[in-house]
């Protein structure tokens, strides 16, 4: 240390170290750490890429011998580096990995057959070499479509606890790596959320699931949402029937126009539309297609009294409560 704002030090710069530019870290373990991005630029070492896979598509549930190609592959392999094929967080690896030269590695990998289809980002990593990446170069399809098929039972009254059956297809719950689900839950189109939980797994796709359904839910049909730990998700719409609860539905809000910069005296009727005032802390706004919204600035608790919202420059909006 030279001073309160100058440090000298050394450092040994190995001779295959991998050109390119580099940041300067400054670590204090038991204070704060300091960096300088693109510090400094390494010359004359060794240069690395990874510029290409192929094929570029492959087929889940096969065994197929991926090719990496670029510039001293096998300086990063030949050093302890591990391929990896990742998508949202996720991962799977090659069987093995064979060095052909300088510029070429052969992966043979089995492409999961419960892994998620789509785009995954090809890695390479080495703890001498660092991280090379190729964002969304294999894309990886399915033969068999992934999906939910029913719930049952498919009708459950207000005010009673649902233990039921959901049935899926090629979904791997218990084969999976990660295995298991991660998320379950029935949505209406009015943005109502019931939360349940996973019981037991029968098998790959079939899993035993409670939800506790309030006595003050809307009736109406509800999705299924279900959230694997792979994070893949899956969705059966309108599959669910809440009965013998409420029928909450907005019907008219008069009147239906107002001019920018005044003062809206508007008014809301609606099924039911009580039992929402009295139950929680209420919000109204109006929002157009566009998503440009503006708040009711007072709303009383009787159906037929005034909602005043303050109306700016808008067109072709929607209330929501």
């Amino acid at each position: 240390m030279i001073d309160n704002e100058n440090i000298s030090i050394d450092f040994n710069i190995p001779a295959n170290k991998p050109n390119g530019i580099y940041d300067l870290e400054l670590v204090n373990w038991t204070g704060p750490a300091l960096r300088l991005t693109n510090a400094f630029t390494i010359t004359g070492g060794a240069t690395v890429e990874l510029n290409a896979v192929s094929p570029t598509t492959v087929n889940e549930n096969q065994i197929i011998n991926i090719v990496l190609t670029g510039q001293n592959l096998d300086l990063v392999r030949n050093s302890g580096g591990q391929i990896r094929f990742r998508k949202n967080g996720k991962t799977f690896s090659p069987v093995s990995t064979s060095v052909i030269n300088s510029s070429t590695l052969h992966a043979q990998t089995y492409i999961p057959a419960y892994c998620d289809t789509g785009l995954y980002d090809v890695e390479i990593i080495g703890s001498s070499y660092g991280c090379y990446l190729l964002p969304a170069a294999l894309h990886v399809t399915g033969s068999y479509p992934k999906q939910l098929v029913s719930i049952s039972p498919s009708q459950t009254p207000a005010g009673s606890t649902l233990s039921a059956v959901v049935t899926a297809r090629n979904t791997f719950f218990m084969t999976a790596s990660p295995q298991g689900i991660n998320k379950i839950q029935l949505e209406d189109q009015h943005c109502n959320v019931i939360e349940g939980v996973v019981t037991s797994l029968q098998n790959d796709t079939t899993a035993n699931v409670n939800f506790s359904i309030p006595a003050d839910t809307r009736n109406g049909f509800y999705d299924v949402f279900l959230k694997t730990e792979m994070n893949t998700t899956y969705l059966l719409p309108t599959s669910l029937e809440v009965v013998s609860g409420f029928d909450l539905d907005l019907l008219t809000f008069s009147p239906n126009s107002a001019s920018a910069g005044t003062t809206l005296n508007a008014v809301i009727t609606g099924s039911g539309v009580d039992h929402i005032f009295n139950s929680t802390p209420v919000t109204a706004e109006i929002k157009t297609n566009t998503g440009f919204r503006i708040a009711a600035s007072n709303i009383n608790a009787a159906i037929l009294n005034p909602v005043l919202v303050f109306i700016s420059a808008v067109t072709g909006v929607e209330l929501k409560i």
